[in-house]
């Protein structure tokens, strides 16, 4: 599972949806591209547009934290800190992009600014913990265990937790060792 690079038109995949993305000049394209400068000169143009979405309902933020431009996230939230409790239509967070791809940079970006944007929880009862299970970025794990260590006990609404979905991508162990060294975690 993974996500495209950005400029150029690509699929995401965000669980089972894909997110057709083409460039065309707007907010929500050049976040997805990360040009810092045009998407200041959109927002000063219009502030308004920090709330602007896509057919799926995601927002510039999404995009910025999918690919992990934290500048363009930087310059969004200047604009409007709510821009990081932005929700799609499977009420996925930004935070929940950038956990599953393991954006320690755009994680720590985000805690700093709304810290509790970490416990966010989607349609299907999933934490960002969950997300960085699912997109196997154990490092994304190990912060947000570091930031909100009670992430770790939230379960899914298939009853999931966080390392029950590591050990299904078959990095558990090495993570989990990690996790329980750090005493904010005992395992069942």
């Amino acid at each position: 599972v993974g996500g495209g690079k950005g400029k150029g038109g690509v699929n995401l995949i965000m669980g089972e949806t894909a997110l057709p993305w083409a460039p065309g000049g707007g907010l929500l394209d050049e976040a997805a591209g990360g040009d810092v400068a045009a998407v200041k000169a959109l927002l000063a143009a219009n502030p308004s547009s920090v709330q602007l979405r896509d057919q799926r309902g995601q927002s510039a933020a999404h995009l910025a934290c999918w690919y992990g431009h934290t500048e363009v996230l930087d310059a969004l939230v200047a604009t409007d800190v709510s821009a990081l409790r932005a929700r799609d239509h499977t009420q996925q967070t930004p935070v929940h992009l950038a956990a599953w791809n393991g954006h320690l940079e755009t994680l720590r970006f985000i805690h700093a600014h709304d810290a509790d944007a970490l416990t966010a929880v989607n349609l299907f009862g999933s934490t960002p913990a969950h997300s960085a299970a699912m997109g196997s970025c154990p490092e994304a794990m190990i912060y947000l265990c570091e930031a909100i260590p009670a992430l770790w006990s939230a379960r899914n609404h298939q009853g999931a937790l966080p390392q029950d979905i590591a050990q299904q991508n078959g990095y558990a162990d090495e993570t989990l060792a990690v996790l329980g060294g750090m005493g904010a975690l005992k395992c069942a």
